[in-house]
């Protein structure tokens, strides 16, 4: 028998004994008042006790059918209160039991989370790297082609340099070495000896020019490359390291990796700041990261835009004495409205061949360095604004 039907027939019990005793004490109190006075004074009694205008004795004789119905009610009190107390007890043992399951669950899912909040981060920084790496092997790529073009200009110049020339104007000049005046006085080749020495000069000091210029600008590949190299190296070893930084020279490091992409599409990069704009504390490798994929994503934005010649600007401006924002703007395709909200979702690109995760690990990287970045655009062919704002702490 299970604990509910046992309170069932307790309260049973319980319920009629009270009855049995309040019916019985006064009818046996109802018989001795018959058998000493009689019925008619019995049940005139009752009607008085009804009406409160009974003798004591006869309320006193009729009282325990009151309290028998009382104590029938509340012995039912009593077994229902037990009853709730006893189930309140087992529904919170279950609550408890519940609510340890769903802390160990919160537990769980909150490290499993923290986890993959890291391995995000980890796999942003290492798409930015590999973003810098990018750009640093076509930056390189594209200098070396200019080299090359350079040095091939200067291998044609000087296969077709004008040194054949002179060297069988000095055998004509050494066969007529010993009539050399008279030769140049009379001889029709020689009276054109002096205008033919002039314009071989002149040709002579073309080349020359000309290979000087392509000289320099193969030296100036050479010193490009080894900077763009020094400057991965200068970052490549450096990581969770918090050091001062002013920002105007991390962009302009990150716009030198563009700096032939710039000039091939014909883009303007400007830099607009204060001299009183101060430095901050960040670490300079994951901003950096920051600065060049929002350089490379306003250079395509400007590629597709509608002016021929791209402007990108970087403002700095001073918020207050710790926090710096940079607006980094351009005037290209612009952004749609309903895509505002969606830009620095996994995933969201609208470019043919992108991947969805530049802008995305970007602003994960600036919340780990405790900033924000933010996107405003008026509309579809007028441009974009990426914002960023760093504390100086």
């Amino acid at each position: 028998m299970n604990q509910s039907t046992s309170e069932k027939n307790y309260t049973l019990r319980y319920t009629v004994f009270g009855i049995v005793f309040g019916l019985c004490f006064p009818l046996f109190a109802s018989i001795l008042g018959v058998i000493e006075h009689n019925l008619t004074y019995t049940v005139s009694n009752i009607i008085k006790v009804l009406t409160l205008d009974a003798p004591i004795s006869f309320i006193i004789a009729t009282a325990p059918i009151f309290l028998g119905i009382f104590a029938s009610f509340a012995g039912k009190r009593q077994d229902k209160l037990t009853a709730e107390i006893q189930e309140r007890i087992q529904v919170e043992e279950e609550l408890k039991l519940y609510r340890d399951k769903l802390e160990d669950l919160v537990a769980s899912r909150t490290a499993e989370l923290e986890e993959a909040q890291k391995q995000l981060l980890d796999t942003a920084h290492r798409a930015g790297m590999a973003e810098i790496a990018t750009n640093v092997l076509h930056n390189i790529g594209n200098v070396l082609n200019s080299a090359i073009t350079s040095t091939v200009v200067a291998s044609e110049t000087l296969r077709g340099s004008k040194l054949a020339t002179l060297k069988k104007l000095v055998d004509l000049i050494n066969a007529q070495k010993d009539n050399f005046s008279d030769f140049v006085a009379n001889d029709p080749k020689g009276k054109k000896l002096p205008e033919f020495l002039s314009k071989l000069c002149d040709a002579f000091s073309s080349e020359h020019e000309k290979i000087e210029k392509k000289h320099q600008d193969i030296t100036t590949s050479h010193d490009h490359i080894r900077g763009i190299i020094g400057l991965q190296q200068s970052y490549a070893g450096v990581r969770g390291v918090a050091e001062k930084v002013h920002l105007p020279d991390l962009v302009n490091d990150a716009a030198k990796l563009f700096g032939a992409s710039f000039d091939r599409h014909n883009i303007q990069f400007t830099l607009t700041y204060g001299e009183e704009l101060p430095k901050i504390i960040t670490e300079k490798n994951k901003l950096l990261q920051v600065f060049v994929n929002l350089l490379k994503n306003a250079r395509d934005a400007t590629k597709e835009g509608p002016h021929q010649e791209g402007k990108i600007e970087v403002v700095f401006s001073q918020l207050d004495n710790k926090s710096v924002q940079v607006n980094i703007t351009d005037n290209g395709i612009g952004i749609e409205e309903e895509n505002l909200t969606k830009i620095f979702n996994y995933g969201f690109t609208t470019k043919p061949t992108g991947h969805g995760f530049g802008l995305h690990g970007s602003a994960n990287l600036a919340t780990e360095l405790g900033g924000k970045l933010t996107v405003s655009s008026p509309g579809l062919g007028l441009g974009a604004t990426f914002s960023i704002v760093l504390s100086g702490k």
